[in-house]
């Protein structure tokens, strides 16, 4: 059988492409049909068995020198590397009942936190069915620091007769503790996983404050990655802030009701959520809101339930009006609408 080529794209997780032969349409189909042919004296001979390849479902990153890959079925791995180089220490398998096969690699070394690195190699089944997979990640992040949501406009107003104003979304974070941010992730629910804002490889200090805004619009909408946070001029910027700029100019977080969700790709543990309404909406849109919220509860990380009636009163933001985090704690009467207009990024 033709051996496969399948590549893992970053923002998809799983992303196939299929390197097809020559081979007639008859045969294919067949192929695809879990059965094979050969030619005969008498005519096409058809035999049944496996003809699949195997289906790389997942994969995780577990640790610093760790990665697990999860099959479709019982597979071993040849011609493993990693680049930049990196040698492989070792791999062992887990075949579970229901045919998944767990393949965790082991690397000689730490990787680098934020550092983009490709794993390439050849996955082959007991049949002999196999293919070639290319899969790129970023170093995992062993320093994830204690950080929290503390103000959020959710508004989005547009220039004023060409002024180059505009007042765009943004979120700000605080750290608690030391740490890197890299490979968080930042969304929320009404804006769903696609338009999520994965952070960049940087290292925060204890008390540092980071302005992610979600929309870019105007000019200055620039993206501090170093040591100088002075670089970013836009309106909503902050001096001696780090300000972290979204590529998108679309509309971001719900106006009336959402709930906004900080996260860690790499496990999908939730670091900080917090929800808004405004007065007089009466659900959740969907189940998604919800069942986000019965996860922060559970985690303590929201109180007393999930319900909309449990969430920030909304009521009086506008796109010059932010929410603000006014004392400790993870419930509504935290909250209120800020007094000041423009919001106060970078400014608890």
């Amino acid at each position: 059988m033709k051996k496969l080529f399948k590549k893992i794209g970053r923002s998809q997780g799983v992303l196939f492409s299929l390197v097809q032969s020559s081979a007639i349409a008859a045969v294919v189909l067949l192929a695809v049909s879990h059965v094979s042919c050969k030619m005969t004296e008498t005519g096409i001979s058809v035999s049944e068995g496996d003809y699949t390849t195997p289906v790389l479902e997942s994969y995780s990153l577990t640790g610093e020198k760790t990665m697990r890959l999860v099959f479709s079925k019982k597979i071993t791995l040849e011609n493993l590397n990693l680049t930049p180089e990196v040698e492989i220490d070792s791999v062992s398998y887990d075949s579970q009942e229901n045919s998944i096969c767990f393949a965790d690699v082991t690397f000689s070394s730490g990787l680098e936190i934020g550092r983009e690195y490709s794993l390439f190699g050849d996955v082959i089944d007991e049949s002999g069915n196999s293919l070639a997979f290319c899969i790129p990640f970023s170093g995992y992040n062993a320093e994830i620091p204690v950080l929290e949501i503390t103000e959020i406009r959710q508004m989005y107003k547009g220039e004023s007769k060409g002024d180059g104003k505009f007042y765009c979304e943004y979120v700000e974070l605080c750290a608690k503790s030391a740490g890197n941010l890299s490979g968080l992730e930042l969304f929320s629910v009404s804006d769903g996983e696609e338009k999520k804002f994965v952070l960049p490889s940087v290292r925060v200090s204890e008390g540092d404050i980071v302005v992610v805004h979600l929309r870019s619009k105007g000019e200055g909408c620039i993206s501090e990655l170093d040591d100088d946070l002075n670089l970013s001029y836009a309106l909503g910027s902050a001096s001696g802030v780090r300000d972290l700029w979204d590529e998108n100019e679309d509309a971001r977080l719900n106006d009336t009701a959402d709930v906004v969700v900080l996260r860690n790709s790499a496990d999908g543990t939730l670091l900080d959520v917090v929800p808004y309404a405004k007065a007089g909406t009466e659900n959740w849109k969907n189940e998604s809101f919800s069942s986000v919220l019965e996860d922060a509860v559970r985690q303590n990380l929201w109180s007393p339930d999930s319900s909309i009636g449990a969430a920030v009163n909304a009521d009086g933001i506008t796109a010059t009006k932010s929410l603000l985090k006014i004392k400790d704690g993870h419930s509504a009467e935290c909250w209120q609408v800020s007094a000041t207009n423009g919001g106060t990024p970078g400014t608890l």
